[in-house]
């Protein structure tokens, strides 16, 4: 099955020094042992993180798909993970690599909190310049059950979401060791169950407030004004109007949420329009004022579909642009 750009794309950006972390729930770390760092061939050491609601997550060697090397990682039943290396297809599905050499590391795990796969990577001669400063990095993940399998060819289904970052090389330097993952070495410290647990999207939190005011302050507040004879029919629809200005902006905040849950937003949205154009009728108002208000509503709908097609489309031409901009 082909994978393609679906939901959402990150910025590109600069992690600091070796750890990235595209979404809230899923985190990169890398390091190069020494040797790596003096010829260009060597260990590389890769640590994903990851909430177990996604079915897989994958990191990438290289600025695009194509000819980038790529790791996807998912639960295999048994408290542990998959890891199968494969190879980049363009925006098709990665071919699994049986000669890629992968060992999984202690320390990784999953469980009902947590999904930590640490693994090491003996890069060929050629496959990655391992001597830059920065090197380009590609992450996607899918959202869904996990696949619970140690089938290294298991068959992906389309990615929710993607990235392109840039992570520090020079700073990644762990030395000679042989799991820098471990307590009390290198990089073990760069990342734990509770940083995974903790962090919150600033879309989560837009999209929480902005429906919780409208929901459960602004709109019952239009509603009871109304009963009570408060500020007339014009005070209603202004609150109204207002509240589903908020519903609107926090569906679209809420861009990271299931297939499911935007539609089932986007039906009440247009519910509450149409609400609100029964209840100037039923008001007995004049025909004028009920035409302004549909004019109004109609506009706020073929408003929000156009951000939503413009931003679909903007995501669209900048995964498929495929080089990376290193900033």
């Amino acid at each position: 099955m082909m994978l393609r750009n679906q939901l959402c794309a990150t910025s590109t950006i600069v992690a600091s020094p070796s750890t990235f972390s595209p979404i809230a729930g899923i985190n990169y770390t890398l390091g190069l042992s020494s040797r790596s760092r003096g010829d260009g061939v060597g260990d590389v050491f890769i640590s994903v993180s990851f909430r177990p609601r996604y079915e897989w997550v994958a990191i990438g060697i290289g600025s695009q798909m194509r000819g980038s090397t790529i790791f996807v990682i998912y639960t295999d039943g048994r408290g542990n993970v998959t890891v199968s290396p494969r190879d980049g297809q363009g925006h098709h599905q990665p071919l699994f690599n049986s000669s890629s050499t992968v060992t999984v590391l202690d320390g990784s795990s999953a469980n009902a909190q947590l999904v930590k796969a640490n693994f090491r990577y003996a890069a060929p001669a050629g496959k990655i310049n391992l001597l830059d400063q920065k090197a380009a990095f590609i992450g996607s993940w899918k959202e869904g059950v996990t696949f619970s399998t140690m089938d290294e060819q298991v068959v992906l289904s389309y990615h929710d979401g993607q990235s392109k970052f840039v992570l520090d090389v020079g700073g990644a330097d762990v030395g000679n060791s042989s799991n820098p993952f471990v307590r009390g070495t290198a990089l073990e410290s760069t990342l734990t169950d509770a940083d995974m647990l903790d962090k919150t999207s600033p879309f989560y939190k837009a999209h929480g407030s902005l429906m919780g005011i409208a929901w459960v302050a602004i709109l019952p507040c239009g509603a009871i004004m109304m009963r009570l004879g408060w500020g007339g029919v014009w005070a209603h629809a202004a609150l109204q109007t207002l509240g589903s200005l908020m519903v609107i902006a926090g569906a679209n905040q809420g861009s990271l949420f299931a297939f499911a849950h935007k539609w089932y937003g986007r039906i009440l949205i247009t519910m509450a329009i149409v609400n609100g154009e029964l209840g100037l009728h039923l008001a007995g108002n004049s025909l004028g004022k009920m035409i302004t208000y549909a004019a109004t509503g109609g506009v706020v709908m073929i408003l929000y579909f156009v951000v939503i097609g413009y931003t679909v489309l903007k995501k669209k031409k900048d995964e498929e642009a495929g080089e990376l901009e290193l900033i």
